[in-house]
């Protein structure tokens, strides 16, 4: 802390949003102008734009004390041109700062997305839509309000031509894949993508963190938005940039990469084009998907990222019946489907637990939570009575998948469960034709 003795404040903050102009004294035409910019545009791109907007206003208002133009002949519409250049500056002042008062904060749910983020993503007319199917194109993912072109001022092709008021953004089919706007962005926001359509793999261009080494075809780990680790991908190339090749289903997540801890075991990206000859072409949630003939289903879920959480995956003799899809209009269980050509696959709705309550018996939709108030609430202090309370183990797979984490429970809580014998039907020594 600094104690200065002044003779005169003029004035102290902190200040309010304002055009970041202020004239003391008023009428005196001795103006000062807030800076906010750095010393280069890419270093604070927001910042350059708040100062020439300040500019612009800043000229109009001496033009307009000094009473330029005043003897013009069309002077009326030398005003009206003032007007309208002070008019779109604070607009663009007005936006430039609302951003900075809340920026996006991109939501996620657990390590992925959440579903409104990606709608507004995919909505975004600087990603493309056709051309990535044939070659690589960029993907300018800046659906911030930000004002900001430098990536429009780098493209050497003007494939980029920015107007949010519009709608415009990105003119694919004139974009060379050059990869000049990851290198103007200072956000590391625009990406270069390939998706090819006989394989579950996806090309991936992204900036190169500072101090990465890494060589082609080596293994790596990608990571989402937060920095959180999501999956492998394969090195195709790393040069100012670098090329991954990763599963498809983690193309609208992973935009960082790390160096993979020790020996990274990971065949999606190997397997990829080793099986590209084997795949046939499938309606999953009514989209076009490329699967590999003969595998289960349950697997075939996995692989393209639609598994749900609670499966069991493979279980013995499918009796769990966690895995049931529609295939064809017919109820079936995906772990006794196998794939092939032309077949409609579409997944069923099942009751949900909120991921924070922790779910505990995945059929019947009963979490820890439920369990803990139920044995709070009735002073239960048997097993048996708290099964019977809560009604764990009474759904589709008969306690195969919760039991076991139902006992531990229980027992973490001071109920011993050690002489406790599970006096119903024995499902699981039974084996159920499918």
């Amino acid at each position: 802390v600094r104690v200065l003795e002044v003779a005169w404040v003029v004035s102290a903050g902190p200040f309010s949003r304002s055009d970041g102009i202020r004239e003391f004294p008023p009428g005196s035409c001795l103006f000062e102008l807030e800076q906010s910019g750095g010393m280069t545009q890419q270093e604070d791109p927001q910042g350059w734009v708040l100062e020439e907007e300040r500019g612009r206003l800043l000229a109009v208002r001496i033009i307009k004390a000094l009473g330029v133009g005043a003897d013009r002949a069309s002077s009326r519409e030398f005003r009206e041109q003032l007007e309208e250049i002070q008019r779109s500056a604070r607009q663009r002042l007005k936006r430039a700062l609302r951003y900075l008062d809340s920026p996006l904060d991109w939501a996620h749910e657990g390590k992925w997305s959440s579903a409104d983020m990606l709608n507004r993503m995919r909505s975004f007319p600087g990603l493309p839509r056709v051309e990535q199917a044939t070659r690589t194109v960029a993907s300018i993912e800046c659906i911030e309000e930000i004002e900001c072109n430098l990536c429009q001022s780098a493209c050497p092709e003007d494939a980029i031509a920015i107007s949010r008021q519009k709608g415009t953004f990105l003119n694919e089919s004139a974009c060379t894949g050059c990869g000049k706007c990851i290198s103007a962005c200072p956000a590391q926001v625009p990406i270069m993508i390939q998706e090819r359509e006989s394989v579950s793999a996806i090309q991936l261009t992204l900036s190169k963190p500072v101090g990465l080494q890494v060589r082609e075809k080596e293994l790596v780990q990608v990571t989402n938005r937060q920095g959180k680790v999501l999956g492998a991908a394969k090195v195709l190339s790393a040069g100012e940039w670098i090329k991954l090749e990763l599963p498809s289903h983690l193309g609208s997540e992973a935009r960082g990469v790390r160096k993979a801890p020790g020996q990274l075991e990971d065949e999606w990206v190997l397997r990829a084009e080793q099986t590209a000859a084997s795949k046939v072409e499938v309606q999953l949630q009514g989209e076009k998907r490329m699967l590999r003939m003969g595998q289960p289903l349950a697997l075939a879920l996995f692989e393209t990222g639609y598994a749900r959480g609670d499966d069991r995956l493979l279980c013995r003799d499918g009796s769990c019946r966690r895995c049931e899809i529609r295939v064809d209009g017919v109820k079936k269980l995906a772990c006794r489907t196998q794939v092939h050509r032309g077949m409609s696959i579409q997944l069923l709705d099942r009751p949900q637990v909120s991921s924070d309550e922790g779910i505990l018996c995945p059929c019947s939709g009963v979490s820890v939570s439920d369990v803990e108030q139920k044995i709070s609430e009735g002073k239960l202090r048997s097993p048996s009575s708290i099964r019977q309370a809560c009604r764990v183990g009474e759904g589709s797979c008969r306690g195969r998948t919760c039991m076991g984490a139902f006992k531990r429970l229980i027992e973490s809580r001071g109920v011993s469960a050690s002489d406790w014998i599970d006096w119903r039907f024995p499902w699981a020594d039974w084996t159920l034709s499918v």
